[in-house]
């Protein structure tokens, strides 16, 4: 599920609340910095005489009060509280940038593949191109999860669904949807001859099985089918 401390357009929430004051903080200098008239319209009382404008022969005290105007430039105050906010948006930006996201579950996955179904009217099976009509349709509980081994590290690459389509010539395809498990998004669609079975994960007679990749070699090939797959 989608946390409330997850992305809002690619943010943490954290983000934008700093985003935002830093908006709300330059509207504000925007008000306190800008020039004011001289002559106050409701009280009819000059505020600055004449002599305020002229170099004083001696700087007196009656001089100070009477000719000190608003300063027109920024306080020290006003540059902390700017460099505080400069440094908490930039602490969570990196902060997002290394943060893992949290894994999809399996019943989110599955709910990603039925929105999609239910607001598109046909989909295109990115294997034969062949485009069919959405007339109704069934999401096998049964899926797979293939992962990347790199070392010791294992990543799930993709949630695969099993999934039967009714054209609207009311003919059955078996197609599996891939579901991207960390970013959430559908990848694709591709034809079956039959549900989901263990057979499946086999790395001779089977499709969805688990990639490792132990050379250099391996990792630019794996680089190139993503670029190619993403590029569909």
């Amino acid at each position: 599920m989608i946390k409330i401390d997850q992305i809002i357009g690619g943010l943490r929430l954290a983000t934008w609340g700093f985003l935002i004051a830093i908006a709300v903080f330059f509207i504000y200098l925007n008000g306190a910095t800008k020039p004011i008239l001289n002559f106050n319209n409701e009280t009819n009382i000059v505020l600055y005489p004449e002599q305020c404008f002229k170099s004083p022969q001696e700087l007196t005290q009656e001089y100070i009060d009477l000719c000190s105007i608003p300063q027109d430039y920024l306080k020290t105050d006003y540059l902390i509280i700017a460099a505080f906010l400069l440094i908490g948006l930039v602490a969570t930006l990196i902060s997002d940038k290394g943060k893992i996201p949290e894994m999809a579950d399996i019943k989110e996955a599955q709910k990603i593949t039925k929105d999609y179904l239910d607001s598109h009217k046909n989909i295109k099976l990115q294997d034969t191109g062949e485009i069919i009509d959405i007339g109704k349709y069934y999401i096998s509980p049964n899926f797979l999860l293939p992962e990347e081994r790199i070392g010791k590290d294992r990543i799930p690459e993709r949630y695969v669904i099993s999934a039967i389509i009714t054209d609207l010539d009311d003919i059955e395809h078996n197609i599996r949807v891939y579901i991207h498990p960390f970013k959430r998004y559908l990848k694709g669609f591709v034809s079956a001859d039959k549900d989901l079975e263990d057979s499946d994960r086999c790395t001779k007679c089977g499709m969805e099985f688990d990639v490792e990749y132990k050379d250099t070699e391996d990792l630019i090939k794996m680089k190139q089918l993503k670029k190619d797959w993403e590029a569909r």
